[in-house]
């Protein structure tokens, strides 16, 4: 059943217009008198009311204001339009949102179906929202939510709103301070998150020991829901002293944002950071005691929300450009790390693994954000060209002898311009001195095309390595598929290996299976000495990691 809109405009003519555009989605009954309206809406309370504020025998403000005394609309959205914005008398009048004109038809419509949205969803701002249960990562799993943040400690914003509630004064200014944390890449590995959460728990410890930001003794420090990454801080100003000073406002956020930044640079690397992104987005909340305070409350905070994401949006796509310029005139660097083996009791190098980083002192310097941009703007296939460019012409002074190992996209192989290359270089590197680390950043759909491609690489004498066997089944799939010459075992498979009898029995069996089948296997990631003589002593191969040597730009 379509939802009912009420509309009051005393010009026929936009009366007319805003009907024609609100009736292509809402079933609406048109004004042009607000008395008339309001018998209407007394009579059958309507879903959402938009109402004109320039009227001349009752304003917009006048007849919200009306609307609010009738008790079975005390909640009904109210949407205001006018040529001249007054927000602060707009939200005094009762009103939930208002729009300027001249406004486009998806402006309007967009306001329409976000206010009925809210109210359809306002029970789950209310107070009842103690104990309310959600549904987390698709599993059946109930998270109380009003329950501490298990990270960071933090109370959950909908178990604090009964005290803000309270804290309110009749005539209250809240300052809505929302933190938005989020990584500039996917964290899909069990380090990653861990890096993440590390982060979150340091910003809460901040927030709750930082001078000089907090406007008054009423504020609460709590977390949007449970297990989010975003923050919210919730001032209330009983002086009205920040009230509808948005320059006041700008300041005291860029002065907090410094300031988290500048105590975040002592505790993690200036590499952690540039995998995240922080933005600050603020609301204002104008409290008055004959208007419904959930409503107020949850527009405040879709601000706050709406303006720190914005800043986020525009960080990544101010990210998206800056790697469109990179993959057409910047220089990629290659960093090789030796791949080690035993001969005759002595420690040897098989040879090295090249890997790609973007702009020195950039975000894009970090391969996993700089190969998710790529996917993002479906330039993959085009970056692992350039990066395997730039290995070649890099690898030219390596020791004869030693493999080379370049990381490539199952996407990449299937584009022929890895083959052209390969065919006509001027000073060809040796192909068969080439592996082929086969990533799995890429689903392989058709493994038939896949091998059929692959099978060119091999007759030129390229060797094929799976990357990161043991992560997962997807891994094992492309062992089977692909039957490569090396399986590099996953880092996290290899960490800690030396006390977690578990992953001791997987990696035993593993490089049991690669033996009987006559594939080479190696280590990656190994960074003690107890992992590395574990390694060894259960057959692999071949190994690397930080312990023996980190990457660099020239050889050992």
């Amino acid at each position: 059943m379509a939802k009912r809109v009420v509309l009051v405009d005393d010009d026929p003519v936009l009366l007319a217009l805003s009907e024609s555009i609100l009736s292509t989605e809402y079933e609406v009954q048109s004004f042009t008198s607000p008395e008339s309206a309001l018998f209407a809406v007394a009579a059958e309370v309507p879903d959402l009311i938009v109402s004109d504020v320039v009227m001349p025998l009752m304003s917009g403000y006048e007849f919200c204001e009306k609307v609010r005394k009738i008790p079975e609309c005390a909640d009904v959205p109210v949407l205001l339009i006018s040529a001249y914005g007054d927000p602060v008398r707009a939200v005094e009048s009762g009103a939930d949102d208002y729009l300027l004109k001249p406004y486009r038809t998806e402006d309007l419509l967009g306001a329409a179906r976000e206010l009925i949205v809210i109210r359809s969803h306002e029970a789950r701002m209310n107070l009842n929202l103690i104990g309310q249960q959600l549904l987390i990562a698709g599993q059946e799993k109930a998270i109380d939510a009003h329950a501490p943040d298990t990270v960071t400690g933090l109370p959950s914003l909908y178990a604090t709103i009964p005290q803000i509630r309270a804290a309110l004064g009749p005539d209250s200014h809240v300052l809505i301070v929302y933190l938005d944390i989020s990584p500039l890449h996917d964290r899909d590995e069990i380090y990653g998150w861990k890096a993440f959460d590390q982060l979150l728990k340091a910003v809460a410890e901040i927030l709750q020991k930082i001078e000089g930001f907090f406007i008054s003794n009423d504020y609460f420090i709590t977390m949007n829901r449970p297990l989010s990454n975003s923050i919210v801080i919730v001032q209330i100003d009983r002086e009205g002293k920040y009230r509808s000073n948005p320059e006041t406002m700008e300041i005291m956020i860029k002065s907090l944002q410094t300031k988290l930044l500048k105590e975040l640079e002592y505790i993690f690397s200036n590499r952690t950071l540039k995998e995240f992104v922080l933005n600050i987005g603020y609301g204002q909340m104008f409290h008055k005691t004959s208007l419904p305070f959930i409503r107020l409350f949850y527009r405040a905070l879709r601000d706050a929300e709406w303006t720190a994401h914005r800043k986020t949006e525009a960080q990544h796509l101010e990210l998206k450009r800056d790697f469109s310029t990179f993959l057409r005139h910047g220089q990629v660097k290659t960093l090789f790390q030796p791949v080690f083996g035993e001969q005759n009791g002595q420690s040897v190098i098989l040879g090295y693994e090249a890997l790609s980083r973007g702009p020195e002192g950039q975000s894009l310097e970090n391969p996993e954000i700089l190969y998710n941009v790529a996917k993002e703007l479906g330039q993959t296939a085009a970056l692992d060209f350039k990066c395997f460019q730039a290995a070649i012409s890099n690898a030219a002074s390596m020791a004869p002898g030693l493999l080379l190992f370049v990381n490539v996209e199952p996407l990449s192989i299937l584009t022929p311009e890895f083959k052209f290359f390969l065919l006509s270089q001027d000073k060809p590197f040796p192909a068969d001195r080439l592996v082929f680390e086969i990533t799995e950043r890429e689903i392989i759909d058709n493994y038939a095309e896949f091998n059929r491609n692959l099978n060119f690489f091999r007759q030129l004498g390229i060797r094929i390595a799976i990357d990161d066997a043991g992560s997962g089944y997807s891994s094992l799939n492309q062992i089977a598929r692909i039957k490569p010459d090396y399986v590099k075992l996953d880092a996290l498979m290899v960490r800690d290996i030396d006390s977690d009898r578990f992953k001791q029995d997987i990696v035993d069996a593993f490089a049991a299976f690669a033996h009987k089948n006559g594939i080479i296997i190696l280590a990656e990631g190994v960074e003690t000495q107890a992992e590395l003589e574990h390694v060894k002593r259960v057959g692999v191969d071949y190994w690397q990691g930080y312990h023996l040597a980190r990457p660099a730009p020239e050889f050992l």
